[in-house]
């Protein structure tokens, strides 16, 4: 053991713990827990079940594209998140699910993820149908995006959002506005990008656009989303829809345009797990 420059009383103390952990006890002690032996001997068999007795002899080559693509994992693993929550409340919400409703899951499946963020993230609750505001607007803001804080801080920020998901089964009406409020809600992420955060905005829909407004189209909204892109500003767009009648190939060609995420429940009870994976999934670079 080269330990350096210590008084007697260290080296001493040093020496023993070396001694100690290369002793035949620590070393049944090791094996017992599944680690391998420091030895040059290659065990005859699997120390841990699943675990190969013997290592890769070369190493893995990556391609450019797929060793930049862990590089931006990495960064975006460690980074801040900011999430916008954009959920919708149409009439159809109110399908049932088991012993709720659909909106009453999704109620969940935003509570369960939030409270699995750090203090440090920041989060806001939009919701959306039709005809909500000036202008046959079909989106309203809840809660605007704000640093989450402390779990069971009174009046703080998390425990204003869990408040204001759980007032969503009493905003239900209307139609579904949804490629007016996917641009408004990702033109409101740019506006809000925060440097040093991963900023995701994130729908939640159980059908297909229907704005008996008009609005936009799907070619427009694909258009205005290309063109509002921001490098500097990287806002990432997850959609996710519950229930058999969501459109689910027009959002991928949505999502798929700007490099972003559909994922689907088609079961609305499974959609806890569908929103926190979205949440979470590092999207790929858009292609260029």
């Amino acid at each position: 053991m080269r330990h350096g420059v210590l008084d007697d009383a260290s080296a001493k103390t040093a020496e023993s713990l070396q001694t100690l952990l290369t002793s035949k006890a620590a070393s049944a002690a090791l094996a017992e827990a599944g680690f391998r032996p420091a030895t040059s001997e290659t065990p005859q068999a699997e120390l841990v079940p699943g675990i190969p007795a013997t290592l890769p002899t070369s190493a893995v080559t990556l391609t450019a594209p797929d060793f930049g693509q862990i590089l931006r994992d990495m960064q975006r693993i460690v980074r801040k998140q900011t999430v916008l929550i954009v959920v919708d409340v149409s009439g159809s919400m109110l399908e049932p699910v088991g012993a709720g409703t659909r909106i009453d899951v999704a109620v969940k499946a935003i509570n369960d993820s939030m409270a699995q963020l750090p203090d440090d993230a920041r989060a806001g609750l939009w919701v959306f149908s039709s005809d909500r505001g000036k202008n046959n607007r079909d989106w309203e803001k809840i809660l605007g995006v704000a640093e989450l804080g402390p779990a069971g801080k009174a009046g703080g920020e998390r425990a204003k959002l869990t408040a204001a998901a759980k007032s969503m089964p009493s905003m239900l009406r209307g139609d579904t506005g949804l490629y007016d409020t996917i641009l408004a809600a990702y033109e409101s992420a740019l506006a809000d990008f925060k440097e040093g955060s991963e900023s995701v905005v994130i729908v939640i829909t159980d059908g297909e656009n229907d704005d008996p407004t008009g609005g936009l189209s799907e070619k427009s909204l694909v258009t205005k989303l290309k063109a509002a892109q921001d490098d500097k500003r990287p806002v990432r767009l997850a959609l996710i829809g519950m229930g058999p009648s969501t459109d689910v190939q027009t959002m991928r060609r949505v999502t798929g345009a700007i490099g972003g995420l559909t994922a689907v429940a088609a079961n609305p009870a499974d959609i806890t797990g569908v929103f926190a994976s979205a949440m979470w999934t590092v999207a790929k670079q858009p292609q260029k």
